[in-house]
């Protein structure tokens, strides 16, 4: 008979939570389809650098906290109200408990990857949370953000194709309205995401740092070692073979934004992209 394995005292949880909480914590962001997970397993190659993803904390798992907590509180009104006439001792839980309690969740989540001593960076790359990022920085004040940044109409294209292989719906055929609608809403994800991180780093130039994943394809080494001294990890040649290492060659892909896109579509994206392609050098 297999022996049960003894459950790890909360002694040992707190110690590992707060080991975890000890490293320098940033997050890799950016819209999807632009090269971040690429990122994230660069920098998780790296000797000083712990880098997993994606945690979906603020999608998956704090927005079901909130409800949770919300109908704790509406539940303890009302039996407050019943049986001590709104005079009950406890008043439930505030939105700064809900905040310490989704940065403890993350933490522990943190605590259970891999973190030897020297792996002092911590990272987490999730592409909804460039829009979480003013959020992030109540719960963590100190993290950095890298901006992983690819050019918005490949990245478009790129969303588009990955829904149509998911498939399901016949209406995405191209040239339909509901085809014409995906690619509008794909170029606006890209935008708005663009635009939050550049808004998110504005005023903290300090903690904020840019990559474009053409730039790390084309010649990654000097974009790399600036991205590993923004971190404050190292950058010698020996740290960014590890990082290059990891991930092998970039990926020979074709560009999609002509071949898949239609001259509409195309317009499309350059209506809702053109300013920020051009600050970012993607379009004359």
């Amino acid at each position: 008979m297999t022996e049960m394995k003894k459950p790890e005292s909360l002694k040992d949880i707190e110690d590992r939570l707060k080991a975890a909480f000890e490293r320098e914590i940033f997050f890799v962001v950016g819209s999807p389809q632009s090269g971040g997970t690429r990122v994230q397993r660069m920098l998780d190659a790296h000797p000083e650098i712990r880098c997993a993803g994606e945690g979906h904390f603020t999608d998956w798992f704090g927005p079901p906290l909130k409800d949770l907590l919300g109908e704790y509180n509406d539940r303890l009104a009302a039996n407050n109200e019943a049986l001590y006439h709104g005079q009950g001792h406890y008043t439930g839980y505030t939105t700064g408990d809900f905040r310490y309690l989704l940065k403890t969740a993350m933490g522990l989540a943190w605590a259970k990857l891999d973190l030897p001593p020297e792996k002092r960076l911590l990272g987490e790359k999730t592409p909804i949370l460039t829009q979480r990022l003013e959020f992030l920085e109540i719960l963590f004040p100190e993290a950095k953000v890298l901006h992983v940044v690819r050019d918005g109409r490949e990245a478009t294209a790129s969303a588009v194709a990955q829904r149509l292989s998911q498939g399901g719906d016949p209406a995405l055929t191209p040239g339909s309205p509901a085809w014409y609608d995906l690619v509008a809403a794909a170029a606006r994800g890209w935008s708005e995401a663009t635009r939050a991180c550049l808004v998110f780093g504005a005023s903290r130039p300090e903690r904020y740092h840019e990559v474009r994943t053409e730039d790390l394809h084309a010649d990654p080494r000097p974009h790399l070692g600036a991205v590993l001294r923004f971190l404050g990890a190292g950058d010698t040649p020996s740290d960014i073979d590890a990082c290059l290492t990891a991930v092998g060659e970039p990926p020979a892909t074709a560009p999609l934004f002509e071949t898949l896109l239609d001259e509409r579509a195309r317009q499309f994206v350059i209506d809702l992209q053109g300013p920020l392609l051009r600050q970012f050098d993607y379009l004359d």
